[in-house]
Parts: C-alpha cells; sequence; structure tokens
C-alpha cells in the first residue's frame, strides 16, 4: 500500500474548505425559493396551522422535487436532512422554533361571527290546514293581501351566541311607538324600501362593536380580532365608513362569493328557516287570538310578535326583557 501524500492543497483550498465548514454545504433551494418557503412557513402560523422542524423538511424536498433542482436530500425518507435545516435556519433568522399557547376549538369559535339579513311581512305566510279531500279552494285568514316588509338583521357567532338584532322599517320617520315590546337593546332604523343601505348598515357595525366592547386598535394593540362573515351586498363591499369603522377596531369582514351565501352562510343554513317558521306561526296564533276585534297585524306590533320568535327559539343569549317606552336604543 502506497503512502500516503502530504501537502498537495492550496492556500484557495484551504479558504473553501474553510468556509464549507462553517456555512455547510452550497445552498441547494434558490434564495427566491426559500423566500417562498419561508412566507408559507409564517402563513401557516398565523393560521393556527404551524408546522414542526420534519414538516418543513419534508417541504423543502417536495419544492426541490417539484422545481426540479438537483439536490442530495434523501429520496428514501422524502425529507431534507438535518444539516440542511439548520443552516436554513440561520440563513433565516425571521423564524424561530416556538412553543404554541394552546388554544382550543371552543375557544376560537366565538370570534367568528355570520351578519345577513331577513325580510318580515305583516302579512305571514299560512301553514298547511285539514280540509276535505277533493275541495278546490281552502282558505285563511291573513292581516291582508300585500305586506309590509321590515328587515332584520341578525348576528350570532360559532358558539350560539347572538347580537341583538336591528329592525329596519318601510317609512320616512321613525316613530317611538315601534320600540314597544322589542327585545331588549335592538337597534331600530326605517328606510324607503325597508331594505338596508349603507348609512344603516354602518349604523349597525357601530351596534356590533359597542355589543361586544371593542376598543380601537390604537389604544388596545392587543385586543382580539373578530371575523365577520357577510354577503357580497353592494351596502356591505361598498361601503368604506364601515370597512374603516370595522378595521379601526378589530373586525375583519370575509365577504363570500357570489351565489353561494344560501350555502354558505350559517344564518340561511341554521337559523333563518326556523325563525320565519316559527313567525308565522306566531302570525297565526295573533290572528286566531284577535278575530271579535277584527285587528290588523300592523309594523307596530311586529316587535312582540318578533319578541316571542326569538323567545321560543332552541339558542339565544342575550337578554330578552322588554324595552322600555324610553328605549337607550339607537336611531336613525
Amino acid at each position: 500500500m502506497s503512502k500516503r501524500r502530504y501537502g498537495l492543497w492550496t492556500k484557495e483550498d484551504m479558504k473553501e474548505a474553510i468556509f464549507a465548514y462553517r456555512n455547510g454545504r452550497c445552498i441547494i433551494l434558490p434564495p427566491e425559493v426559500e423566500k417562498e418557503l419561508v412566507e408559507h412557513v409564517l402563513k401557516l402560523e398565523s393560521c393556527m396551522f404551524g408546522i414542526i422542524t420534519i414538516d418543513l423538511r419534508r417541504l423543502a424536498f417536495e419544492m426541490a422535487e417539484k422545481n426540479k433542482i438537483p439536490h442530495q436530500f434523501n429520496k428514501d425518507v422524502g425529507m431534507a436532512g438535518k444539516k440542511w435545516y439548520y443552516q436554513f435556519m440561520k440563513r433565516n433568522p425571521s423564524l424561530s422554533l416556538r412553543l404554541p399557547e394552546p388554544t382550543s376549538m371552543a375557544r376560537a369559535t366565538d370570534l367568528l361571527y355570520n351578519v345577513n339579513e331577513t325580510g318580515i311581512s305583516t302579512v305571514h305566510k299560512l301553514r298547511k290546514v285539514l280540509a276535505l279531500k277533493g275541495k278546490h279552494q281552502v282558505g285563511g285568514i291573513t292581516s291582508g293581501e300585500r305586506g309590509v316588509n321590515t328587515t332584520a338583521i341578525c348576528c350570532m357567532n360559532a358558539v350560539g351566541s347572538f347580537v341583538p338584532p336591528m329592525l329596519i322599517f318601510k317609512r320616512k320617520r321613525f316613530k317611538n311607538e315601534l320600540k314597544d315590546g322589542a327585545p331588549s337593546l335592538t337597534v331600530f332604523g326605517c328606510s324607503d324600501t325597508g331594505w338596508i343601505t349603507k348609512d344603516l348598515f354602518t349604523l349597525w357595525i357601530s351596534h356590533f362593536i359597542s355589543s361586544l366592547c371593542l376598543k380601537p386598535l390604537a389604544e388596545n394593540p392587543e385586543q382580539k380580532k373578530f371575523l365577520l362573515i357577510l354577503d357580497g351586498h353592494s351596502t356591505h363591499t361598498k361601503n368604506l365608513e364601515a370597512l374603516i369603522l370595522a378595521r379601526d377596531h378589530g373586525t375583519v369582514m370575509l365577504s363570500l362569493p357570489s351565489h353561494t351565501t344560501h350555502r354558505l352562510q350559517p344564518l340561511d343554513r341554521s337559523f333563518f328557516k326556523a325563525l320565519n317558521s316559527k313567525y308565522n306561526t306566531a302570525c297565526d296564533k295573533w290572528m286566531r287570538t284577535h278575530l271579535n276585534c277584527l285587528a290588523k297585524l300592523t309594523q307596530k306590533l311586529l316587535d312582540e310578535i318578533i319578541l316571542e320568535t326569538i323567545s321560543t327559539h332552541p339558542v339565544q343569549t342575550f337578554s330578552l326583557e322588554r324595552n322600555p317606552k324610553k328605549s337607550r336604543a339607537i336611531e336613525t
């Protein structure tokens, strides 16, 4: 066996060897790919789905394979090595290995709210009744042939807690008589059509903020943020005043895509159907108990019926006491 030969290296070889020892092997992933990987890791952490070191090493292997980058990663286990991980952390000091605080799903759901509007008419929808088989026409008593529309704005979170509702009446001027019998802390408004407008939605945002006791983020930066899910109506998405007001108080507004709200909105899927059904039942009961006086269901009587409707609903957490005549509710 021949003897080893020494002294065949040069100063440049020694410098390269020292540099390789201190900094590890050459960078396998290009800087732009590593930057994309860092942004992806931080995005997952902000969504409370942070990844561990093994997941990061697997992601590095997948990105190298997907982008067809030559690498020396172990293809049998399908992940980068520990040395690559340590050097990656040195090259990206913005990342650090942290122990997350436990946050249960039950705790996070109280930060997710959904708001939506539903129309309530003074002429309720009749339910099916028993009648003679084969009879061509079956009659039922209603308040009139054409009703007056009233909009109810409801908001709830994923736990089932409700924000006090807002009622929008179809009229020019608001009368305090319309407050009698309404649920506690209800907000009132009026419009020409009985539907919501930009100003009324801004008023509701203020009501939402005050109900949750939210403060401006400038005064309380550590305040938790809330997610408010709503549809893409122009009064919501094109209302700059409401958007700024919600943003300044830590409320993130998420607009659902068009033609999907009937499937994606929790209120449409679980609450409004039961609410309208119980409202029709309450109206039918009221009409049957007021036959002698030939009373007509008007806007003035809607509050009492809505209160009875909500009181019989299985999930509600806000106070259902009647509003006094001198209500503190907000007016427009």
